[in-house]
């Protein structure tokens, strides 16, 4: 049974997942790395491992196609008035690589595999459109572009959706363009509108979005206005976060909370009971609940080391799934 078709017949569970990027450069060895350390820790939910920059992946691609995007230096300009359809669909090489490596090494994640998508509100910021500085200089302030991007990220899911067990909207520029208003004019129900498209793309896989940063209550009413299965945010170093979201409005919106519970950010690991303890204190958020870190771990680079940060990054997920697990024995879940 795949994951979204569980939730609706569980009455409870707590699971673990992770955001997707570590601080290891891209290679198929640190891909295979990841992969065995994450299911050797019994992550139930593990994503694909990011291990190149969130918006590279996708532009790299756009780039070379004949899509109007082009790379000059390390930045991304759109020349003309549109995005084209790409050829085939981009970003998605290390989650094929990933579902292929595991299927070929006769791996089995607990629940499967969950594949992340950088969304196109992230991606627009990527793109130059003039010499103003960011954001304003770049795609963002175009919703003609921002559409363009979504009916291409579509193609995208779809291929995420026939093997991943769930899909995550990354979307970390929300928290920076709604605050009080939106941001370049937006009315809030466009927000919704975009994710709501790319969710149409996977009506049968358990799909949501992660926005990290602080979430501004009319950011938090546009989410729960969507049809997203799952939020995910950081709650660990963002602890305010939970002010915006109530447990009656996640219930009546039947959103699954997914909550950020170790930092992304301090090289400090998080011990075991504190986790667990946190963790219960989330219970009243939901019956089913999915726990991850705060963040993804690309910029987890202690004293410049990258092995170092990917070391504290694994003990910070072997903590984190144990206390979960602890959590669900000392519950009878």
């Amino acid at each position: 049974m795949d994951f979204k078709k569980r939730i609706r017949f569980e009455e409870k569970g707590l699971y673990t997942s992770t955001i997707g990027s570590f601080p290891l450069e891209d290679s198929p060895e640190n891909r295979a790395r990841c992969l065995h350390d994450l299911l050797s820790l019994g992550v139930d939910l593990p994503n694909y491992p990011q291990l190149m920059d969130m918006g590279d992946q996708f532009l790299e691609d756009m780039a070379a196609q004949d899509t109007g995007i082009i790379k000059r230096g390390n930045a991304f300009w759109l020349i003309g008035k549109k995005i084209e359809r790409p050829e085939r669909p981009p970003g998605i090489e290390p989650f094929l690589w990933a579902k292929n490596y595991i299927e070929r090494e006769g791996l089995s994640p607990n629940l499967g595999l969950k594949a992340c998508l950088t969304g196109p509100f992230t991606l627009a910021s990527y793109i130059r459109i003039s010499d103003r500085p960011s954001p304003f200089g770049t795609a963002l302030k175009e919703e003609g572009i921002l559409w363009e991007l979504t009916e291409v990220l579509r193609e995208t899911c779809a291929i995420f959706s026939k093997g991943a067990q769930a899909i995550s909207i990354d979307e970390p520029i929300l928290s920076s363009i709604v605050g009080k208003r939106v941001l370049f004019g937006y009315k809030a129900d466009f927000i919704t509108d975009v994710l709501d498209s790319l969710m149409k793309a996977s009506p049968n896989t358990f799909t949501g979005t992660h926005v990290c940063g602080r979430i501004a209550p009319l950011l938090a009413e546009s989410l729960l206005a969507t049809r997203l299965d799952f939020l995910s945010h950081e709650f660990s170093e963002c602890p305010e976060n939970f002010e915006v979201y109530s447990p009656e409005k996640l219930a009546e919106r039947r959103k699954v909370l997914a909550i950020g519970c170790v930092s992304a950010r301090r090289d400090l690991i998080e011990k075991v009971e504190d986790i667990r303890a946190f963790v219960k204190s989330c219970l009243k958020y939901g019956s089913i609940l999915i726990f991850t870190p705060d963040c993804g771990f690309r910029n987890l680079v202690p004293k410049g080391s990258r092995l170092e940060g990917y070391r504290v990054a694994m003990a910070k997920i072997r903590n984190m799934v144990e206390a979960v697990r602890d959590a669900r024995s000392l519950l009878g879940w």
